[in-house]
Order: C-alpha cells, then structure tokens, then sequence
C-alpha cells in the first residue's frame, strides 16, 4: 500500500490554518518521523532541505494502517515531496543476519560455515523474533539483523519500522532548500530588527538569490513581505 503526499498540499493545508499544520498524534516509541530525522542526519542533510522520497516500511498491517493516517503529517514535518507506506523494505534496504558465534556455535559447530553462507546469500527469514536459514533455526537474541541501504538511500530502523530517506538532490530541490534557508534567516532578521509578528515588511536579497524569486509567492507569505527588491546584502524594514 503506497501513499503519496507532495508538499503543494502541505503548503495549502498550513495556509488554510493560518500558517499552521495540524499533526495527529504521532507514532509511539521509536517513531516513523524520529528515524527518518536519523537518517537524514546519518547522511549530513539538514531538515531544511526538501527530499524527493521517504519509505516506511513494516510488516505489521495494523502499523501500516496508522502511518497511513499519517502521511501528511510525515511529509510536512519532514520535507519529503513522497511518502511511501509498504510491507518490505526490500527497494531501499538490503537486510543481512551475522549469528553471535559465543552462542550458536556450541549448537551447530562444523556446520557454521554453511549458516554463514546461506546469511551472507539473503537465504533467511525472519519472524516473529526467530530467523530460519535453511535447516538452522536462530532464536531471539542468537543473531543481530543490520539494512544496509541501497545507493541513494539513507536507512535506520527499530523494533517495528524500516525508514529510509532519499538523499539524491535535483536542481528543484536544491532551490527549494535555498527558499527554506532564506526564509529560516529572514525570521532571524525579523526577529533581530524587533518586528511584531504581524509587521508587513520590505525585504532585500542579494543578485545571487534573485532565482529564488521564482517562488516570490511562497517567500512573501512566509515572511510577511510585500516587497522584494534586489540589493546590495541580505535586509529587511518595516513596511510603513
């Protein structure tokens, strides 16, 4: 079951609220949204910069159904332009087994190297806590499982999810993060210069941000702009 929600439709929603995202309850535990934060910051990406795709994957029907009521939520928190809800995580993530020698080799002992083989295959399978590699039968806490993530692909996981971001960035999304790095400095300035929150304000940036202007929209209404000239240096005044 896939979901997709881009952010046009975050943006709207927080619009219509008044610059506001209303957020349901979020997952408990180890979340959907605190291990996509991991993985972007494993992979140096601030949460600023919009990405083209996030995965959760799990095989619990019940999770998938919660995330599911979620994915707005997801995707406006964590600046994703997709949310992808599915059972394997098989596209993002390659999963590999390593047995706790101290613990299994007393059982198996000459035929350890055949349950290494079939691991370092992908010939297992995992439920409910128990691995089975061929006629081996690994029982919780025997063995450690590791997502070793695909190229593109940052991955983390807990006990019930396999998250994973898409760390690949187009020109798109490079500008879209430039936006969202203006903004976050313009409310800096904002803040600096002791404007009230409902201060209308003229707004200057600099001939190497003028392409940012092709969301001149989008920057006006997040900083309460009513002009945007093209300066010298980065400013702002109130708008008398």
């Amino acid at each position: 079951m896939d979901r997709i929600v881009g952010l046009d439709r975050i943006r709207a929603a927080r619009d219509r609220l008044g610059g506001r995202v209303h957020r349901t309850p979020m997952l408990s535990s180890t979340t959907a949204a605190e291990l996509a934060r991991s993985a972007r910051q494993q992979a140096g990406i601030k949460l600023r910069q919009p990405l083209r795709r996030l995965v959760v994957a799990t095989g619990d029907p019940g999770r998938r159904a919660l995330v599911s009521r979620q994915v707005e939520d997801l995707a406006g928190e964590l600046r994703v332009k997709e949310v992808a809800i599915t059972e394997s995580p098989s596209e993002v993530a390659e999963l590999r087994a390593t047995p706790k020698l101290d613990l299994v080799g007393p059982r198996y002992g000459p035929n350890l190297p055949e349950l290494r083989r079939l691991l370092s295959e992908g010939s297992f399978e995992v439920s409910n806590g128990t691995l089975r590699a061929g006629a081996f039968v690994l029982g919780r806490g025997e063995f450690t499982l590791e997502y070793s993530p695909r190229d593109g692909w940052a991955v983390e996981h807990g006990d019930d999810y396999v998250v994973a971001v898409d760390t690949r960035l187009d020109d798109e999304l490079r500008l879209e993060g430039r936006v969202f790095d203006l903004i976050h400095t313009v409310q800096r300035l904002r803040r600096d210069a002791g404007l009230e929150i409902t201060d209308r304000i003229v707004l200057t940036i600099t001939e190497a941000e003028r392409d940012l202007l092709v969301y001149e929209g989008w920057i006006k209404g997040e900083t309460l702009a009513t002009s945007i000239e093209v300066g010298d240096s980065l400013a702002v005044r109130k708008d008398e």
